[in-house]
Parts: C-alpha cells; structure tokens; sequence
C-alpha cells in the first residue's frame, strides 16, 4: 500500500500525484494521494487502495500534538533532482522545529506483522518511533531520502527509514510518532506499508 502526501493540489477528486514501485518491486504501481493546500492539525484518509487499486478497510490518521503544530503542505516548484524518485518527493508536508505528529494506521489484521517504509529529509535531529522502537535519523541534503538510522534495529539503504516487523495490535492498528528537534524543517514525501490486507467482500454460509 503506497502513500504519497501531495502539497499542490486540492482538488476534489484529487489527481493521482505518484506512480511506480519505489522502495519495493512487489509493492505495485497504484498510490493513494493525501492531497492538502497551506496548512492544517490533521490529515485523515479512509479506505486506502491497495498497490493494486483495490479499495481496503485500511485508514491512515495524522495528527498534531505539541503546541501551535501545523502539518505544513508545499511542493518544490522545479523538479526534485537529483532524487531516485522525483515524482513521489515532489510535493511533500513538513513540520517546524520541535513539533510532534501522531500517526496511527488502522483497518489491518489484528496481531499481524507489517513492514513499513517512510520517505523523507531532514537535518539531524529527526525522531521517528513506531511500536515502541524509536529511530534517530538524518539525511544527505536538500531533497534526499533519509539516511543512517543510529539503530542496528532499523533499517536503511539510503532511500526510506524501514520498520520490517511492526505487529498490528488487539484492534488492528499501528502507532507512531515522529518530530524534529532541530532548526531544519522536517520533510515528509510518503510511506509504504506491505503486510496481509483483508480485502472489503461478503462471505455466505450455507449449512
């Protein structure tokens, strides 16, 4: 499942703003776009599709925490380069020195295991934390993806902050936060989440 924030355009019905696998060959070609204009306290998205364009029970929130937070929408007016995927860091949301996001993903198999990327930038000083297992990242500059995690329990190739084994919990749901402590903004392009889908259907018992 494939998620790309889009900070240029508020249509409604918003245009598709990402394509292609990214990180992952398996994970398919289809991206929601979260689509948002200047700025806001929440982001909320309902009945992801799936990699396939399948519509899930799965829904995505993002919420602000400290103080006057704002999630932040914008998009660079040139073409990203050089990036591996121009497209997806196109438009992005970012948020200020020491403001704090809740993230919370729900609508999954509960005590199922998932794997989820996330695409950003960001100085030193970035904190992301999912399950309890807490990362401090950075990147390699303007328009990168993040780099280096300081924790052997993540992991990294240069292009997304990885977490390969987050359980959904009793009520099918994954929890996190992320914030910057630094003077540098915090960039946020998209995320990836692979793991067993249940898929919206009816099923008929005959005896």
């Amino acid at each position: 499942m494939n998620v790309d924030f889009d900070g240029q355009a508020n249509d409604d019905p918003a245009p598709a703003t990402c394509s292609g696998v990214a990180n992952f060959t398996e994970s398919g070609a289809y991206w929601n776009g979260i689509h948002g204009l200047g700025n806001a306290s929440s982001i909320a998205a309902s009945g992801l599709r799936t990699a396939d364009g399948n519509v899930s029970p799965v829904n995505l929130s993002i919420e602000t925490r400290s103080g006057n937070a704002n999630i932040n929408f914008d998009h660079y007016a040139e073409d990203p380069s050089p990036n591996l995927y121009p497209a997806l860091v196109k438009d992005y949301f970012y948020l200020f020195n020491k403001d704090t996001i809740d993230i919370e993903i729900s609508g999954l198999r509960p005590g199922k295991t998932y794997g989820l990327s996330v695409y950003g930038r960001v100085a030193f000083g970035w904190q992301l934390g999912f399950n309890g297992l807490s990362l401090a990242c950075s990147s390699d500059g303007d328009r990168y993806f993040f780099k280096e995690p300081n924790d052997a329990q993540g992991n990294n190739d240069g292009r997304a902050v990885t977490y390969a084994h987050l359980k959904a919990d009793e009520h099918g749901k994954i929890a996190g936060s992320m914030y910057t402590d630094n003077g540098e903004p915090m960039v946020i392009y998209g995320l990836q989440l692979w793991g067993s889908i249940c898929q919206n259907g009816l099923v008929v018992l005959i005896k």
